[in-house]
């Protein structure tokens, strides 16, 4: 199974860790599915994790190495130079998804 992560997503399992989203991406970094991923989504988990207003729930540094395994284990994905519109937000995010597909039907 392939599965894309909103930044949202990541930096409320950094938030907590015992959570729902702290659960996926445990299950991710244990390779029990796979994670796809985009440099324009892990650039955007890497800001938010260096806002001020988030160390009170955690160091950035410890963020970092968090962001830096995810990175690790996910497949990655190019950034989409057109992504469909659908929204605000969700375009890269629709279009990392359909990439995800079409390489997941290519496989053997």
């Amino acid at each position: 199974m392939r599965a894309v992560l909103d930044a949202n997503a990541i930096v409320s399992a950094l938030i907590n860790p015992q959570g729902p989203l702290g659960s996926v991406v445990t299950a991710a970094l244990q390779r029990r599915f796979v994670l796809v991923a985009c440099p324009v989504l892990l650039a955007e988990a890497r800001d938010v994790v260096h806002r001020r207003s988030l160390r009170r729930f955690f160091d950035p540094e410890d963020a970092d190495e968090v962001l830096t395994a995810v990175a690790g284990v996910a497949d990655e994905a190019p950034d989409l130079v057109d992504p469909p519109s659908v929204g605000r937000d969700a375009d890269y995010l629709v279009a990392l998804a359909l990439w995800a597909a079409r390489v997941s039907n290519q496989a053997p």
